[in-house]
């Protein structure tokens, strides 16, 4: 998704890294920025992968013994969309 937006994340990550020292507005107009042309590029079909990270990253902080709260579905995920949800067999 972030290639398809046109981003760069080495560069992005540098960029953020040196907005750190700045002032907030500037490092969250920049995150505004990403967030949204990457929000523009995302499909149904990228769903799935988000799903996917969402897991992993549940799974390191209940490894790491910190509460996770139990996420919301999605309105797609609500309505029983497999290709939302990603769970369908392959």
């Amino acid at each position: 998704m972030y290639t398809k937006a046109g981003r760069n994340k080495d560069e992005d990550l540098a960029e953020l890294i040196r907005l750190k020292s700045g002032p907030r507005a500037a490092l969250n107009g920049f995150k505004r920025l990403i967030s949204e042309q990457v929000g523009a590029v995302i499909e149904l079909s990228d769903l799935r992968c988000i799903a996917t990270v969402a897991d992993a990253c549940e799974r390191a902080l209940t490894n790491a013994s910190v509460q996770v709260p139990p996420r919301e579905p999605t309105s797609a995920a609500a309505a029983g969309n497999e290709e939302a949800t990603g769970d369908h067999a392959e």
